[in-house]
């Protein structure tokens, strides 16, 4: 039962901002903001971004 209910919480995306992931997407797109990217493709790769940080750190 214990394992169910764990494996769940795992698919369910976390609605707060943790530092761990906030810092993970920090580093990865600092350097593409200084190259002034598209916003389009901004947020895009932000929900690339935390999508996968979520699978890491969850």
């Amino acid at each position: 039962m214990s394992h169910k209910h764990s494996s769940h919480m795992s698919i369910n995306r976390p609605r707060k901002h943790n530092p761990i992931g906030e810092n993970f997407f920090k580093v990865c797109i600092e350097p593409l903001v200084r190259n002034k990217i598209d916003k389009k493709e901004y947020v895009l790769l932000k929900a690339l971004i935390l999508c996968n940080a979520s699978e890491f750190f969850f």
